[in-house]
């Protein structure tokens, strides 16, 4: 990068996919949903280009279905990803929560299953 300053790397990264029928700001709605490239992560989200020149914000909190303790545990700049509109703020502002893929979902209800109860604990309860 310092070989070239002034060049902005986001630059390079892929385009999103743009939908049909959102070719400007006005035809965002909220719950609508978008593909989207992410152009900036921060301490407290991340940055997703939606197309038309307008990006929007996805909070951390919006990141995933459990606590993400780093916003790069999740997603990084060139990302591909699928959002949803949430809210179009008075300014503009558009908040997004992103759309968790069947992979993730999948690999985290493996997780979060309970163990099932012993021997012991079954007389407990009795």
């Amino acid at each position: 990068e310092l070989e070239k300053p002034g060049r902005d790397p986001r630059e390079e990264m892929p385009k999103p996919v743009l939908r049909t029928d959102v070719l400007e700001m006005k035809d965002l709605t909220e719950g609508m949903i978008l593909k989207g490239t992410v152009r900036n992560v921060i301490d407290f989200g991340a940055f997703v280009d939606i197309g038309g020149g307008k990006e929007g914000m996805i909070h951390i909190s919006k990141l995933s279905n459990k606590r993400v303790d780093k916003v790069e545990d999740v997603v990084k700049i060139g990302d591909s990803v699928e959002v949803e509109v949430i809210k179009i703020d008075e300014k503009g502002r558009v908040d997004l929560k992103r759309i968790i893929p069947k992979e993730e979902l999948e690999s985290t209800a493996k997780e979060s299953k309970p163990a099932k109860a012993t021997k012991t604990e079954k007389k407990d309860e009795e």
